[in-house]
């Protein structure tokens, strides 16, 4: 996934259809076992907060080139891009559709430009 003409970090491993589809495959059996397991748990907390630290300065680069508004929170912009796959595919259950990755991103950035994740 591209945010912003950057690879936006989670969901860019997400680029074709059978990686998406794959991703949600370990994904869920990965949250599956984090309810029966504390260390499982705490395990699948460390990846995600690693992912998302690692994708903030796609967020602060997009920030200092005026492309997002000012103090936007990355985590937050990051977590709102990568939530309707989870939706989709863990959720609903749905096909993988390659579009969604992208068309996620962006609306995403466009809540970023217009203020929706500034922090005070």
């Amino acid at each position: 996934m591209r945010l912003l003409g950057e690879e936006a970090g989670p969901a860019a491993a997400y680029e074709t259809a059978a990686a998406y589809e794959t991703a949600a495959v370990v994904t869920a059996a990965l949250i599956a076992a984090s309810f029966r397991s504390a260390e499982a748990a705490g395990a699948l907390s460390r990846f995600w907060a690693d992912r998302y630290e690692r994708s903030t300065p796609v967020v602060t680069r997009a920030a200092a080139r005026g492309e997002l508004a000012p103090g936007t929170d990355a985590r937050a912009l990051l977590v709102t891009a990568t939530a309707p796959l989870y939706q989709e595919l863990l959720l609903l259950r749905a096909a993988p559709d390659p579009r969604l990755p992208e068309r996620a991103a962006w609306a995403a950035a466009a809540a970023a430009r217009a203020g929706a994740f500034a922090t005070p």
